[in-house]
């Protein structure tokens, strides 16, 4: 299975990529949907090393999903990610 684990373009870095979910995946968002208290910690406790793309690229979909449900009241990344890109857009929309 193939997941979209972008925000945008294609063209993002790794660290622009972590950047967008930092700001997606509010400490807030975190707060109120997962066990967590922010995005690091989420990535920290499901020992994903993540340090290049490739490893962004290669996670395991279906242990991360599982991690997911487990973790969050989300079940599955592409619906945790869409949620908080809905979230956010109103927010943003709310400050215009």
């Amino acid at each position: 299975e193939v997941i979209n684990m972008t925000l945008s373009s294609n063209n993002n870095s790794l660290s622009e990529k972590i950047d967008l979910y930092r700001t997606v995946l509010s400490d807030e968002f975190m707060r109120k949907f997962s066990k967590f208290n922010n995005i690091d910690d989420f990535f920290n406790s499901c020992n994903c090393i993540i340090t290049t793309e490739e490893d962004f690229n290669n996670i395991d979909i279906d242990e991360f999903n599982d991690y997911i449900q487990k973790n969050t009241k989300f079940g599955s990344w592409n619906d945790m990610i869409e949620t908080a890109r809905i979230a956010f857009s109103k927010y943003k929309l709310n400050l215009l």
